[in-house]
C-alpha cells in the first residue's frame, strides 16, 4: 500500500452519515425553535456526543435512540425549559427524514465508478441509517451500513473503527475515514486509519491531534481527489 497521502488509494472508504452526507439543517432549526433559543441545537448535540462518550469510558452502553431523548431534556433543563416527550419524539422523528446535502448522490457515484468499495459507519442504529439511505436511493452505492451499537460503543472509541474494519475484511491502515466532525476523524487516526475532513464552516480540526490525511470544504472536491488517485 501507498504511504504517500497523494497515492493513498484506500481498499475502503467509510462514510460517517450525519451532517457528513445528511444535511442536519432541518433539526437544528427545529430543535432551536422548540428550545426557544438559536444555540439549542449546539447545546443538544454537545450534550449527546458528551453522554455517547461516557458510556464509552466507564464502560457501560445506552441505545443512541436514548441517549438523544435524555439529552435534549437535559438540554431544555438547561435553557429554563420543558419539553412535553411527544416533542421530543417529534424532533427525533426528523432524524429519519433528513436530506442529503447537495452533490451526495453524484460523489457517491464517481467513487464507485473508480473502483472503491464504500460503506457507512454511524453511532445511529444502522437499521435507521438503512431505511433512510433505501428512501434517498444511496443505499445502492454501498457495500456496508454498519453502526457502533452493534458491539456496544460509539465513535470515537477506537474500537469501532478497528471492528469495522475487520467487518469488511480490509486492514484497518487499508481504509479511509470521512467524516464532517473533528472528534471521528481524531478516533479514526487513532485507531489507525487515514481520514479525510469535510470542514464546514466555522469548524477546524482539533488542533491536539494529527492533523487529517485529506481536508476539504466540500466532498465533491475530496471526491475528485480520490478519483484522479484511482486513475
Amino acid at each position: 500500500m501507498a504511504t504517500d497521502k497523494d497515492d493513498f488509494k484506500p481498499g475502503l472508504i467509510l462514510f460517517d452519515v450525519y451532517e457528513t452526507l445528511m444535511d442536519m439543517s432541518n433539526i437544528q432549526r427545529r430543535i432551536n425553535s422548540v428550545l426557544d433559543s438559536k444555540r439549542g441545537f449546539t447545546i443538544w448535540f454537545e450534550l449527546l456526543m458528551q453522554y455517547c462518550f461516557l458510556d464509552n469510558c466507564v464502560g457501560q452502553f445506552h441505545p443512541f435512540p436514548d441517549i438523544c431523548k435524555a439529552t435534549l431534556h437535559m438540554s431544555a433543563k438547561s435553557l429554563g425549559k420543558t419539553v412535553p416527550g411527544h416533542e421530543v419524539d417529534d424532533m427525533l422523528h426528523l432524524m429519519k427524514h433528513l436530506p442529503l446535502h447537495d452533490g451526495v448522490p453524484e460523489a457517491l457515484s464517481a467513487l464507485k465508478d473508480a473502483g472503491y468499495r464504500l460503506a457507512a459507519l454511524t453511532n445511529a442504529p444502522a437499521q435507521v441509517v438503512q431505511e433512510r439511505m433505501e428512501r434517498t436511493g444511496l443505499i445502492s452505492y454501498f457495500d456496508g451500513v454498519m453502526s457502533g451499537e452493534e458491539i456496544k460503543k460509539f465513535k470515537p472509541a477506537c474500537e469501532v473503527y478497528q471492528w469495522a474494519a475487520q467487518k469488511m475484511a480490509v486492514p484497518t491502515d487499508d481504509c479511509l475515514l470521512v467524516t464532517a466532525h473533528p472528534w471521528d476523524v481524531a478516533g479514526a487516526h487513532y485507531a489507525g486509519m487515514k481520514t479525510a475532513f469535510i470542514q464546514r464552516p466555522q469548524q477546524m480540526a482539533y488542533p491536539l491531534a494529527p492533523p487529517p490525511d485529506f481536508i476539504a470544504p466540500k466532498l465533491h472536491l475530496l471526491v475528485e481527489r480520490l478519483v484522479v488517485t484511482a486513475s
